[in-house]
């Protein structure tokens, strides 16, 4: 779902290169105001966060719920509990990393340009602290529940985005 809401900024940009995005984004959409992919896909990153929040709730379970099949996970302790949050983190890191670059702009800032990188890890910050509020707002989703949210809601929202993007490159 991530990849297919991330469309629209690859379509506005014409260039599947990150770098490409991020120079696309930095141009004016009207004004000063930027092209970034959250003014233009704005369908498809409320699909990406929803996604990745529904991943990260995903991760969460499956790492510290016990099963059948390893029962140990639920009562981790020690070097276990944290290899399972390290991942965890990782896991968040990466995906506000797209968030931050796909979505923000990565280090561009309106009428600044290129602010280097404190501006994107503040982006960052931003993109990881809005997956997380989501995903704890979010009921515990079942595996079937998530896969129809996914088909039914996220992927037609990404593909809006992707058209409204396309509409207005």
């Amino acid at each position: 779902v991530v990849a297919f809401a991330s469309l629209g900024s690859v379509v506005a940009a014409g260039s599947l290169g990150l770098p490409e995005i991020m120079a696309a984004q930095a141009l004016p959409l009207f004004g000063w105001v930027p092209r970034w992919g959250a003014l233009i896909d704005a369908p498809g990153l409320i699909a990406a966060v929803l996604a990745l929040a529904v991943h990260a709730q995903r991760v969460v379970r499956a790492r510290t719920v016990a099963s059948l099949s390893e029962p140990w996970h639920g009562d981790a302790t020690g070097p276990v509990l944290l290899g399972h949050r390290m991942f965890e983190t990782l896991d968040l890191l990466a995906s506000a990393s797209l968030l931050a670059v796909l979505f923000l702009g990565g280090s561009h800032l309106p009428g600044i340009g290129d602010a280097g990188a404190v501006v994107t890890i503040i982006k960052l910050a931003l993109a990881l602290a809005g997956i997380v509020v989501v995903r704890n707002l979010l009921p515990t989703l079942t595996p079937g529940v998530a896969v129809r949210l996914c088909w039914t809601v996220l992927v037609p929202l990404a593909a809006t985005g992707a058209v409204v993007a396309w509409l207005l490159r």
